[in-house]
């Protein structure tokens, strides 16, 4: 069973993922979540795929996808650690299907 934090960091994710996201069709397809601990941290993997959808979606794509792997999101009650481009999927009417790794930390 996944422990509340989890829920809560997956829950921030998403919400950062929509922010970043802007006006465009967003339309989460998944969300799995796992914990994770080192020796000093604990908190959780993430893996989201979601769609972004409509005429402009792969100039939305392209603009969200700058620059991920250095971007800062801020999470209430947790660190993004790491995040990462799993998947792209250009789907052409379907839009564009973008999956993504992360690692939150819980913030003591």
């Amino acid at each position: 069973m996944m422990q509340p934090f989890l829920r809560d960091a997956s829950t921030e994710i998403l919400r950062a993922i929509r922010k970043r996201a802007g006006k465009a069709s967003l339309t989460v397809e998944d969300i799995r979540s796992r914990p994770w601990a080192s020796a000093t941290f604990s908190g959780a993997r993430h893996r989201v795929a979601f769609r972004l959808e409509g005429p402009d979606a792969e100039d939305h794509a392209a603009a969200f996808l700058v620059g991920i792997e250095a971007a800062e999101f801020s999470l209430r009650g947790h660190i993004l650690a790491d995040i990462r481009v799993a998947g792209r999927d250009d789907g052409g009417e379907n839009g564009v299907r973008i999956e993504l790794e992360a690692l939150t930390v819980e913030d003591a």
